[in-house]
């Protein structure tokens, strides 16, 4: 099964405000003959097209990077995963689940219907898993 993460969407005024720093950071890389400027600048003209999604199934932890239709993955299987942390207050009425590996932590929110089955999926993929439910 699989389990989509919710993410907030981004405000409309994003796309254009990045492309116009981009613009005045590449703008001041030409006129003042620094090229140090020219990263900045691209990393700025890229990112709003950059699209991300936070699935918990059958293989792990994952997040998926979709940028100009090429797709990137970042997974963490079952078997790297050692905790869960159920938040239910932080972003009620969902509900926030912390997910780590070793001292590194990842925080997806969920609905609060889904996060009982994605518990179980964790301790049937993981029985070692340690799983706080707060």
């Amino acid at each position: 099964m699989t389990f989509k993460g919710k993410i907030k969407p981004r405000s409309k005024w994003v796309k254009p405000s990045a492309l116009v720093g981009a613009l005045i950071l590449l703008g001041f890389a030409v006129t003042s003959g620094k090229d140090g400027y020219f990263v900045p600048a691209v990393i700025l003209a890229v990112a709003p097209f950059l699209e991300k999604e936070y699935i918990v199934d059958d293989e792990g932890v994952d997040i998926k990077f979709r940028l100009w239709g090429r797709e990137y993955r970042n997974l963490w299987p079952w078997q790297d995963v050692t905790s869960l942390h159920v938040d239910h207050r932080k972003v009620y009425p969902d509900v926030m689940l912390h997910i780590g590996k070793d001292v590194v932590t990842r925080s997806f929110v969920f609905d609060s219907d889904e996060i009982g089955e994605i518990v179980e999926l964790a301790r049937e993929k993981n029985p070692s898993i340690y799983i706080e439910n707060g």
